[in-house]
This record gives structure tokens, sequence and C-alpha cells, in this order.
């Protein structure tokens, strides 16, 4: 790991602190007019701020919070005891996480930069689905609630799911360690035994993060979930984004089984290291694929003074090496900062209109002014129609779409006897998926006592279970093939209407200026264009997106669609599990049916299969069409959930346009109110704004030709 501020992280941290201040300031500027001085990141000192725009001012501040906290985001994925909070504690540098008891192995913990320079956490933020703000929890209760116990794990081991944490999006832990400082989040994930973690995995943390470590043991590689894991989570073909990282390479003490283990390492993985041409990249390779002993690696840095020799010998530097300069190398990775440029060019625009606006108001009579005001006011009412109507749209897509997504899962269950064996009764789900822990003799057994046979019962029954498990959260990832074109229409049409609702506010604050609406210029269509940009960003993020998970201009249908299968995935399947484990039920009778007969252990299992699959797809036939209302429900609900965030923001618009223009007339009506100095106030802040847009770009290596031509306008100029 680099510790200079010339190379790699170091590079990036400096420009990203450097965009947080300049977003920062420009919040101010735009924010609530406020008395007195203030000093910018530029050394400029501006009297007065303020230009109440008080939603676009929240969003840079947001922004500017989430690039300071971190914008590369890695991932640690593996399954249960391979070490991943060793590995993490070892790159931290700090042994903050607990092995075995904290819940790093139960939810997703998120490792943020902070300002806490104590060795333990003081309290962590603990974000449930459906609310926004997060709970916060002292260290030590954190650690005792959250964590996995003895029968968490049993559970685990028998039923493949855990359902105790399932209200929890995340936890999110803020401290001050080595690597954090440089804007790197590292994400702690569940072990891959817990069927409900990795649905959340794929659909959302993984495809937020920049680089996955994918941690495997080298006692006991690559079992059938890890392979499962790679080829349905990580995808196909070439990896650039994941690591590979074997751990306890050093308990493999045999240096002939060391390089059996590597070939083997190889030939499995060779698939995803191959060029264009097909053949296999080697030197690629090697920077992906490493070999570590993370807990030498802890020991090393936790030493005092720090155990250089062996830290180096563990392999974790030559992990941390490739990692930043995979991070920092390719200019893609640094998109959330060139992102945000474009969000801070979007609000400036808005400013600037404003600014535009305050000053042609200024050439009015107050009296004017009221009159202008009153008229507004009707306007600023109707749009309460036009955001009606785009809530009505969001439902009405709400309905379609829930129709296809049950019928989709109709199907699909329907489907489910075509694949649970084959015609020899060999393969199929039942053989991968159905594991028989008992034989003859258990079943002899259970015919004479009750207790075995109610053992043998609960066994099948939780079999059953993990089986629904796996198929539904198989179904879910066919979710946006599904519904993927309805949403980019609903996307369309709601984008459309909120270009047209931001194209009237900007008509009506023209009307109280002047009196007039005028005619809709292409400068004010392009304005409204970037208003609907940076209205989506305020409202549709989620409070734990990374600062790269901010959206360019195009990616916009891409996220809705995202943020929906989501919701869906999160409540709808959650609900759909509820419902289909009749799994006692469904046993009941087999073992009496299977005595009658005298059995091979082979014949017996394949006909135990045959009898279950037979029961489990009737029952499954006969529940499924009766679940419509309750499946069509928890999908509507989520479309609800998204006109209501959307609605909610329009009408913050609307509020905020008319307190602006309470607070204008307040303002003009005072006694000592000067217009001429009104105007030097505005004029300052938007050549303080264009400069500091100037200053964001240069830190990013844009040319002036590349930048907006907000840089070139003057405070007179028009858009």
């Amino acid at each position: 790991m680099n510790n200079t501020n010339d190379t790699g992280f170091g590079i990036i941290r400096h420009k990203s602190d450097t965009i947080a201040s300049i977003l920062e300031d420009c919040s101010r500027l735009i924010g609530d007019q406020r008395d007195g001085s203030i000093t910018l990141c530029n050394e400029n000192i501006i009297d007065c701020p303020g230009l109440n725009l008080n939603l676009q001012s929240q969003q840079l501040e947001k922004l500017a919070n989430k690039i300071r906290k971190g914008i590369f985001s890695v991932i640690v994925a593996g399954d249960f005891k391979n070490g991943k909070s060793t590995l993490l504690n070892a790159m931290l540098g700090h042994n903050i996480l607990i092995a075995r008891s904290l819940p790093a192995t139960a939810i997703i913990t998120i490792l943020v930069y902070g300002e806490n320079n104590e060795k333990v956490p003081k309290e962590v933020a603990v974000y449930k689905k459906g609310v926004k703000n997060p709970i916060i929890v002292p260290w030590n209760e954190f650690k005792e609630e959250y964590k996995l116990t003895t029968q968490d794990r049993e559970t685990l081991s028998r039923k493949k799911f855990l359902d105790r944490f399932e209200d929890i999006e995340y936890a999110k832990i803020e401290c001050s360690f080595r690597l954090l400082e440089y804007g790197v989040q590292l994400i702690d994930s569940p072990g891959l035994g817990e069927s409900m973690s990795r649905t959340r995995l794929s659909t959302e943390f993984l495809q937020q993060s920049q680089a996955v470590i994918f941690l495997l043991n080298a006692t006991k590689l690559l079992a059938d979930r890890e392979r499962d894991f790679i080829e349905k989570r990580l995808g196909s073909g070439r990896l650039n984004h994941v690591f590979f990282v074997i751990n306890w390479i050093n308990l493999v003490e045999d240096e002939e089984e060391v390089e059996d283990l590597k070939k083997w390492v190889r030939d499995y993985l060779e698939p995803y290291f191959l060029d264009n041409n097909g053949k296999f990249d080697e030197a690629f390779y090697n920077h992906r694929v490493l070999y570590i002993n993370a807990k030498g690696a802890l020991e090393a840095r936790i030493a005092e003074p720090e155990d250089t020799e062996k830290l180096e010998a563990s392999g974790v530097l030559d992990l941390e090496r490739e990692l930043e300069q995979f991070l920092t190398s390719d200019v893609k990775k640094i998109a959330a900062l060139e992102t945000a440029l474009t969000v801070l060019e979007s609000q400036l625009v808005q400013a600037h209109q404003k600014i535009n606006e305050d000053k042609a108001k200024l050439g009015q009579t107050i009296e004017k002014l009221k009159r202008n005001q009153e008229r507004a006011r009707e306007e600023l009412k109707s749009l309460e129609t036009d955001k009606r109507e785009i809530e009505t749209i969001i439902l009405g897509f709400g309905e379609i779409i829930s129709g296809k997504v049950f019928s989709s899962l109709l199907q699909y269950t329907n489907e489910f006897k075509n694949t649970w064996l084959d015609t020899k009764g060999k393969k199929g789900d039942a053989t991968t998926l159905i594991k028989l822990d008992f034989g003859i003799g258990d079943i002899l057994k259970s015919a004479l006592r009750d207790k075995d046979k109610e053992k043998i019962r609960n066994i099948l029954g939780e079999q059953i279970q993990s089986y629904l498990n796996t198929k539904y959260e198989e179904w879910a990832y066919q979710l946006p093939t599904i519904i993927g074109d309805d949403l980019n229409r609903m996307f369309d049409a709601v984008q459309s209407r909120i270009e047209d609702f931001e194209l009237k506010l900007i008509q009506i604050d023209k009307l109280f200026s002047t009196g007039d609406f005028g005619i809709e210029l292409e400068t004010e269509k392009a304005i409204a264009k970037k208003s609907t940009m940076a209205f989506f960003h305020a409202v549709m993020l989620d409070p734990g997106s990374t600062a790269c998970a901010f959206m360019g201009e195009g990616k916009w249908s891409e996220f809705f669609t995202r943020a929906l299968v989501q919701g869906l995935i999160f409540g709808g399947i959650l609900v759909i599990f509820e419902m289909l484990f009749p799994s006692v039920g469904i046993v009941a009778g087999i073992v009496a049916e299977l005595l009658q007969v005298k059995w091979g252990e082979e014949e017996f299992k394949k006909s135990l299969l045959q009898k279950l699959g037979k029961k489990l797809h009737k029952k499954l036939q006969e529940e499924m069409p009766t679940k419509y209302d309750k499946v069509s429900e928890e999908v509507k609900q989520q479309f609800s959930q998204v006109a209501q965030e959307l609605t909610k923001g329009l009408q913050a618009q609307i509020d905020q346009q008319q307190a602006l223009y309470d607070d204008i007339i307040a303002r003009y009506s005072k006694g000592n109110f000067s217009a001429q100095k009104e105007r030097e106030r505005l004029d300052a802040i938007c050549d303080q704004l264009i400069d500091l847009y100037n200053m964001a770009g240069k830190a990013l290596g844009k040319s002036s030709e590349e930048l907006n031509l907000l840089l070139s306008l003057s405070p007179e100029d028009k858009l």
C-alpha cells in the first residue's frame, strides 16, 4: 500500500477532498441566505451568501459527505470461516472486526472513514428496510444483538437460510483507520450459506462495488456453493474486477501439495482469464489470483513495531498493491468524481437561472411583484394535478407489472417438475438440492417410534424448504428480463412528465419576475432536463448508496429498473418463501408407503425422491393460483413507494417555490432594502459559483473546451 500522496490512492484522495470542498462551498452559496461572510476553498470571501435553493443545497451537501466517506467500494465475499473478518482487520491495520462474534457473518457491514480515533467504534448505524434514518446502536449492544449465535449456525446448517435479520439492510461503522482514509469503503458480507444474503449481495452491493475480493480457503477449496456463487453471481467470461484470494495457504505445509493446489485452482479459473483471442492470459491471472495468510498479516500489522518482513510474506501487501493499481489506474474508477461534476453543473445551471430571474425581479415594483405572486400561486396549484398524473402513471404500471410477475412465477413453478429428476431418476434438482442424510435403517426405526418418524419428516421438510429457497432465488434473477421493458416505458413516461413539470416551474418563476410566461426557449427546455436529472438524484438515491452509485445522463433507466427489482426481490420473494413451506404436510404418508416394499439403498432413495417430487409439485400447483392477491399486492406496494417518493419530491419543489416568493416579497418590503446592493450580492455569488465549477473541472483534468459553457457566462448573460 502506498502511504504517500503522489501516487494511487493518494492522488484520488486529494481529488476527492477537493471536489467535496467545492460541493460544500457551492451548497453554502445556493442554500439559506445568511448574514455575515464565509471563506471559500478558493480563498475568496463572500458576504451574505445564499439563494434559498435549499433542496439543491442539501443534495450537494449529501454528495460531498458521500465522497468524503469513500468513493471506492470493495466487497469481501466468501463462505463462513474463510477468514473475511481477519483479512479486513489486516487491511485496516487494526483488530476492529472481532472474528467469530461480529455480525460480519450475519449482516452486511460497511466500514467507512470517520473521525473516530478510538480502537473500537463508539456506535454503529443500523439501516432497516423501508426506513430512511438508521438506528444508532452502541458498539457493545451491536456485537451482542447482531452476532451469529450457535442457534443461528444450526439454523443455517439445516435450512440454508436465516430470517432473524431479514429486516436489516446493512450496518455502517465509521473509523479512521489507514485504508479508509484513502476513500475506500470496505463491505463485509455474510457467508455464502445464507440464501437471502446472496440475493442481497448480487442485486445491490455487488453491483455497486468497484472490486470484489472473493475469499477462498486453501484447506477446502471451491465447495459447491462457492462454485455456484462464481458462476451465477460473479458472471461468466473475463472478470476484470474480481480478485480470487486463497487464504490459509500457510496451513498447506507440503510444497508439492501447494503446487498441486495452485494448478488445480488455475485449471478451474482458466475460463475467467481468457484474452480476446480465447487464450489464457497468464499475466492477468497473476494479478487477480493471490495466495495469502490473513492471520499472519494481522499479527504483523498490530505488532509494535510493525513486522514488515512477516507482513510482506503474508501476501496481503501484494493484494493491496493490485487492488490500488486496479482502482486508480482506470479512468472509469473515478467516475464518481466526474459524475459529481455533472451533478454540480446541473445544480449551478439552476442557480444561475435563479440569479438572472432574481435580478429581473429587482426591476419590478413591490406592488407588481405582489400581483405576480398571486398569479404564480395559482399556477403552482395547477402543478399538483401534474404531480397526481405522474403518480397515476406509476401505479398503473404497477398493476400491469404485478400481473406479469405473477404469471412468470406461476409458469416457473409449474416447470419445477420438469427439472426434478431425469427419466432414469438419477439426475436433476432433486439429486443436487435434496440431501438425504438417512437410509433404510432410519426408515425402519421410524416405523416403530414416533420420535424417529418426526425426525425424518423434519429433515425432509427442511430439505424441501432449502430447495424452494434456491429455486425462487433463481427466479428472482430473471425479473429484470421479465419486467425491464415495462419499467423502461414507465420511466420514459415519468421522465417526460417531470421535464414538463420542471419547465413549468421555470415559466412560473418568469411569471413572478416579469408578469409574463413568455415563450418556451430551447435553453429553458435544456435547463428543465438538467433539473430533472438533479431531481432524480435527490429523490431516488438510497441513504446507503455509495457516491459511485450516482448515475450520469443515460443511466436513469438502468437505475430505475435496478431499484424496483431490488424492492421486488427483498419484498416479494419473502412473501413467496413464507407461503410455500407446507413441508411436513407434503412428506406425510411417504414413510408408510416405502415400508411396504423391500428396497436396496439406491432404489429406496430414488423412489423416495420420486414420491416426494410428485407430492410437492402437486401441492405447489394447487397452492400457487390462490396466492395471486398476496403476491400482486406486494409487487404493487413497491410501485406505490416509488410513486410516493417522487410525488413527495415534486411537492417539495412546489413548496420551495412558494416559500421563495414569500421571502422575496418580505425582503423587498423592508425599508432598508437596496436593489443595487442585492444585484451586487447576486453577481458575487454567480462569479464564485463559476470559479468553483472551473476549479472542480481542472481538479479532474478537464480542459476548458470539455467544460460546460457555464464557465464563460458573466452575471449579465442569460442562459
